[in-house]
């Protein structure tokens, strides 16, 4: 019996709801494969400007790379870029292709573009505002009446844009034809699932529908409901499969209740294990970020994946820009050998555990040095995975330790000169006693008349000697660091230009070019600064055989502390003396050595190696320092810096060295006490103030010299006192006699030049100093210019 069709409006309605989701289901498809295409076309064309731009962007690297190893960045900056720029044209413009690439500046200043000229600004500023207001991205616009898609990104160091553009028709061109061919394809779909939904509808919308009936009752959940099995074909295939799965659902709803109550507990248990994993992470996490030392992971090949804050404040990277980079890049290039052989090592299994001393280049170009520990990480095939390296900063510690080691070689330097400016010191004073004695006797002999003038003429010769041997005392006095005998504001200019001029007039082989433009006075011994010049004047004579040139100059000149420091000076304004020679010059290790007491490499007997150390010493009591600049074959550079004077006022022209005073010996009548604890001394000089005419009072020792002054205060005119006598020190004594006597005028008599206690004596106001040995006139004259001086 032929079963009823379902009536018109039903079938009507059954007809529309399949068609119409039909269509619904097509035009999603086409919506929503239409969007995914033109994502996957984004993405590719993104991903390959991505690509380019990244390409570009490291061949810009490698060329400021390159340009910052030259040393001088600033003066091949504009050769470097207009190479780069040329390069960039010939292997980036393709006239054939629809997309380019282009260069230009964030001032809008175009670099390389093909519809721009160099050097050139682009007309159209809205192509411009969201490549000047950020760093990197993608915009479209529209220029010259056709829509362009463009990505770019900006190269830091140079301040350039690097961009791709292609026209927007090109980039979806494929887009467009999968459009219309997809329009056709479900235009065909739709017409005919219309006409197979019209034919085979009636046939089954009844059975189906008491079907859906019944399977929305099973879905309710009332698994009990009877099903008509009976219907033939599809349908009831289908209805009895609905009887087959009900009745399975109803054991499998048993089933699932068990499984899912023991789904439920290890889902709980998974949540505990989630947990402790995600607090075991944060705690590793917080360990990396906050460790005090600087901690990478990075690939087997250098490229760095993990950093934490600590290495990027070490190196003054960001740590966007860390791992943009590898190690090879941030690795001093001398260390690199050593950082790839620990890494093979730990490579092929050699080591576990790789221990290291490295340099590592920072961002603004200073060498970092570090305690690098580097170990590998395997995967469970127990190969080597990626590569893990603490690094510790231990710049400031080896900075530290060569400071250190720098100070204590300075300290067992000062202490060696200490002890020889010790002995020196002693030497010299000593030896100008006995020098004393031997001039004493000879002014005796050469004032009295009975001495024939043959005789005369071998004394004369002999207190030549005398002079010289008094040089070489005021050298090894220098090298003591002895006192400044006169000190005042000079003018270094004329010092320096008086003192050449003398020298000049015996070295007529020599050449000498001044340059004398100090501004600043300089308190100084005029004498001593004199003999430090003459000590270097001849020195540069000496490197010069054959003759040759000297240039001297004088200028003002401020000391910082980096250099300042390691010539053992303070910082501050100096009048600087330069004397240069183009003599054979020395090499280092002989520069080491320059100032030690009696070093030198000439013939012993044209030195004694005492002239630049006595130099040394004289400058540094000034408080001043000296450098030297020297290579074999190109000569040496000595530079003197002495402290510029805060005085203002006259300035007392400089005295040529050796100076003395006229050949006039000036009598008196007056009454000198004698004190000096030398017996062949005190006796030689009594006798030459008896021959001068002076009524002398001697005095072994500071009491018994007090004793006679108290005793003939009103009758002793002048006292010459000894700086060292024995249990009763010279500025004692002075202080006894001032206390007797404010009035009292003193005259220093001594050995040593003008040391620390000597001068503590002439700022108390003592009226003299005369160092020994000293001739007739010196002394005379001295005394005459003492007695002479108003109260």
């Amino acid at each position: 019996m032929k079963r009823p069709l379902p009536s018109p409006p039903l079938l009507f309605r059954l007809l529309f709801l399949v068609v119409a989701s039909f269509t619904a289901a097509t035009v999603g498809v086409y919506v929503f494969a239409d969007h995914q295409f033109a994502q996957i076309i984004d993405r590719s064309q993104r991903a390959a400007f991505s690509e380019k731009i990244s390409s570009i962007l490291h061949s810009l690297a490698e060329t400021e790379r390159r340009l910052h190893f030259t040393g001088m960045p600033e003066a091949y900056e504009k050769g470097f870029q207009e190479f780069f720029l040329e390069r960039f044209r010939q292997e980036y413009f393709d006239e054939a292709s629809a997309s380019h690439p282009f260069l230009m500046k964030r001032d809008g200043t175009c670099l390389a573009h093909p519809r721009c000229s160099p050097e050139q600004f682009f007309s159209e500023q809205s192509f411009l505002a969201s490549l000047l207001t950020q760093r990197a991205g993608e915009f479209e616009h529209t220029q010259n009446g056709r829509r362009y898609w463009t990505l770019f990104e900006t190269f830091e160091p140079w301040d350039w844009i690097v961009g791709y553009s292609i026209p927007t028709d090109v980039k979806y061109a494929d887009v467009l034809a999968f459009r219309a061919a997809l329009v056709s394809i479900m235009v065909g779909f739709m017409t005919a699932a219309a006409l197979f939904v019209a034919l085979v509808a009636g046939r089954f919308v009844r059975p189906v529908k008491k079907l859906t009936e019944t399977a929305e009752k099973i879905a309710a959940g009332d698994l009990d409901t009877p099903m008509d099995i009976s219907a033939r074909g599809e349908v009831g295939m289908l209805a009895k499969s609905f009887a087959k799965m009900r009745d399975g659902l109803a054991e499998k709803m048993d089933d699932l209740s068990r499984k899912n109550f023991a789904l439920e507990r290890e889902m709980e248990q998974r949540r505990e294990i989630q947990s402790a994993l995600s607090e075991s992470e944060e705690r590793y996490r917080a360990t990396f970020d906050q460790a005090p030392v600087g901690i990478a992971s990075y690939k087997l090949d250098g490229r760095y994946f993990r950093v934490n804050r600590h290495l990027c404040k070490i190196l003054g990277y960001t740590q966007e820009e860390l791992l943009k980079t590898d190690v090879w890049q941030i690795t001093h290039p001398l260390d690199l050998d050593i950082s790839r052989d620990c890494v093979r090592r730990l490579y092929s299994g050699q080591s576990q555990v790789c221990f290291m001393e490295k340099r590592y280049l920072k961002k603004d170009g200073h060498i970092v040095w570090a305690n690098v520990t580097i170990s590998v990480l395997k995967d469970e095939q127990d190969k080597p995975k990626n590569l893990i390296a603490v690094v510790e900063d231990i710049t400031e510690r080896r900075r530290a330790a060569k400071e250190k080691k720098r100070l204590e070689e300075r300290l067992q330097e000062a202490q060696k000169l200490e002890a020889l400016g010790t002995l020196a010191g002693g030497i010299a004073h000593d030896f100008n006693n006995l020098l004393m004695s031997i001039q004493g006797n000879i002014s005796l002999l050469l004032l009295s008349p009975q001495t024939p003038e043959p005789v005369k003429n071998r004394l004369k010769n002999i207190e030549t000697h005398i002079q010289d041997a008094t040089g070489l005392t005021r050298q090894l006095l220098g090298l003591a660091q002895g006192g400044k005998f006169s000190v005042d504001a000079t003018n270094v200019n004329q010092l320096v230009q008086k003192t050449a001029a003398m020298f000049g007039r015996t070295r007529k082989e020599i050449s000498l070019h001044l340059d004398l433009a100090a501004q600043s006075l300089a308190q100084v011994d005029r004498g001593q600064v004199e003999q430090v010049l003459l000590n270097l004047l001849v020195n540069a004579w000496q490197a010069m055989p054959g003759g040759g040139q000297i240039f001297i100059s004088c200028k003002d000149t401020i000391l910082n502390s980096s250099f300042a420091n390691p010539l053992d000076c303070a910082p501050g304004h100096y009048v600087e003396i330069k004397v240069a020679d183009t003599g054979c010059g020395m090499d280092s290790s002989t520069l080491k050595k320059i100032f030690d007491p009696f070093f030198t490499t000439k013939d012993k007997a044209r030195g004694t190696g005492l002239g630049l150390s006595s130099a040394n010493g004289i400058v540094k009591n000034h408080g001043g320092c000296i450098s030297v600049e020297s290579q074999p074959g190109k000569g040496s550079t000595f530079r003197v810096f002495l402290p510029a004077s805060p005085e203002s006022g006259p300035v007392k022209d400089a005295q040529p060295l050796g100076n003395m005073p006229g050949e006039i010996v000036e009598y008196g009548t007056e009454t000198i006490l004698l004190v000096d604890d030398e017996k062949d001394v005190r006796e030689t000089v009594r006798d030459l103030l008896t021959g001068l005419g002076y009524t002398v009072l001697e005095a072994q020792t500071p009491e018994k010299a007090l004793g006679l002054y108290i005793q003939n205060m009103n009758a002793i005119a002048l006292v010459i006192l000894d700086m060292v006598m024995p249990k009763m020190s010279g500025v004692e004594v002075f202080d006894k006699i001032r206390q007797a006597n404010p009035k009292a005028k003193v005259l220093l008599f001594s050995g040593y030049s003008l040391n620390e206690q000597a001068e503590r004596i002439m700022q108390r106001g003592c009226n003299g100093f005369i160092q020994k040995p000293v001739n007739l006139v010196q002394l005379s004259t001295k005394i005459r210019e003492v007695l002479k001086a108003s109260d």
